[in-house]
C-alpha cells in the first residue's frame, strides 16, 4: 500500500506504512519491486518470504502440506546458493531470483514449524 499511497500524494501515510517494516527489512530500493514508480516497503527476498509463509500456512492449516525430504534439500540448496552468490561472491542474482529464494525460505520456515508441531502431537 505504501507505493500506492505515495503515488496519490499521501506521502505521510506512505512513510508510516513503510516504517512498519523498518526493523524487519533493509528496504533498499534497488532490491525491491516498484509499483506506480515507488518501491514497496520490503526487499524482494523479504516480500517473497512473507508470501511463502502466508501461502504455505494456509496449506499447513488444512493439513495438506507435506513436502518430501528430497524436495526440502533441493529448496535448501537453492536458498544457500542464492545467499552464497549474493553475500560471498558479491554478485546480484536479480530481484526475481531473490523473490523466489524468499518464497522458498518462507515455505521452508512453515515446513520446519509444522514438523515441530507434528512431533509434539505424536
Amino acid at each position: 500500500m505504501a507505493p500506492i499511497t505515495a503515488h496519490f500524494g499521501f506521502y505521510d501515510l506512505s512513510g508510516k506504512l513503510t516504517s512498519l517494516y523498518l526493523f524487519s527489512c533493509h528496504q533498499q530500493p534497488n532490491k525491491s519491486f516498484w509499483i506506480m514508480g515507488y518501491p514497496i516497503a520490503l526487499c524482494c527476498r523479504c516480500y517473497g518470504f512473507y508470501w511463502g509463509v502466508a501461502i504455505s500456512s494456509v496449506f499447513a492449516i488444512m493439513n495438506k502440506f507435506i513436502i518430501p525430504v528430497k524436495v526440502l534439500y533441493i529448496i535448501l540448496i537453492f536458498i544457500l546458493t542464492d545467499i552464497f552468490v549474493n553475500y560471498i561472491l558479491k554478485h546480484s542474482t536479480g530481484i526475481y531470483l531473490r523473490f523466489i529464494a524468499g518464497l522458498l525460505m518462507g515455505i521452508l520456515f512453515v515446513v520446519v514449524i509444522n514438523m515441530k508441531r507434528r512431533e509434539k502431537t505424536c
